[in-house]
């Protein structure tokens, strides 16, 4: 209850860190991608409501913008799939710049 009731009606950043080698390469990327995701003003009765889902279990955060958490989401700035768990725009840009690769080649 706690964790969902200091998102409430603020933003958070979410951050997530990427490393990226080839295996017979000495060559490693590292980056980090920052989504800022807002909270609607909810109520606490709609926080329990969430919470007898168990839709939090085993969520970073206690949410997930794929179940029903989502519709507590107000604005997400950036990367979507960051907040998912991982950033593909950002890794699609770090294979195509730094290592050459086109995930539409394949």
């Amino acid at each position: 209850f706690q964790i969902l009731k200091s998102l409430i009606n603020s933003s958070h950043n979410l951050l997530t860190g990427v490393a990226i080698t080839e295996l017979n390469d000495p060559k490693v990327v590292v980056d980090y991608d920052c989504t800022i995701v807002t909270f609607l003003d909810i109520s606490d009765n709609e926080i329990r409501n969430y919470i007898n889902t168990e839709e939090w279990k085993g969520r970073a955060g206690a949410y997930s913008i794929r179940d029903r958490a989502s519709l507590f989401i107000k604005e997400i700035r950036g990367s979507p799939s960051n907040v998912i768990g991982l950033p593909m725009q950002k890794i699609f840009q770090i294979l195509k710049k730094d290592f050459g690769l086109n995930l539409f080649n394949f």
